[in-house]
């Protein structure tokens, strides 16, 4: 798969991109903090269910539908391991984007949970974190069915 911008399995690029994903996901958690410190709502009341729906169908209708307008591109599963930076595998960028979201969710669940009011802020980087997650698979699988 060289031609896809994937180094080979034994190429110390592998370990690097691992790397480089899993400090980007670690640093979103103080990242979604911030963005929250710097809103004045409270987010103390519960969001209608449909809009958390709408934000996870959403984020993966548009990853569908960025495999329908780049078809030329190479839409196989993503790994933790490849560079998500690579635009010939949007997979990649999407499925950590994802990853990015829920670390972010999960930030905010925790940081927010000592509080004596509820706080519902973690619901949108969560849903769209796991439509993302969800987007990134549905577009492997036209790949994964193929003979190789």
């Amino acid at each position: 798969m060289q031609g896809h911008g994937i180094e080979p399995e034994n190429s110390d690029a592998r370990p690097f991109w691992l790397r480089f994903r899993l400090l980007v996901v670690i640093v979103s958690a103080p990242m979604w903090l911030a963005i929250r410190a710097a809103m004045d709502d409270d987010f103390s009341q519960r969001p209608e269910w449909h809009f958390v729906l709408v934000m996870f169908a959403f984020a993966a209708f548009a990853s569908v539908f960025m495999s329908v307008i780049h078809a030329h591109k190479t839409w196989e599963a993503p790994s933790w391991r490849a560079n998500p930076l690579d635009f010939d595998r949007p997979a990649e960028g999407i499925h950590l984007t994802g990853w990015s979201f829920l670390s972010g969710a999960f930030g905010l669940v925790v940081a927010t949970s000592f509080r004596s009011t509820p706080d519902w802020s973690f619901v949108l980087p969560g849903a769209l974190g796991l439509g993302f997650l969800v987007g990134a698979r549905l577009v492997a699988i036209p790949q994964a069915g193929r003979c190789r």
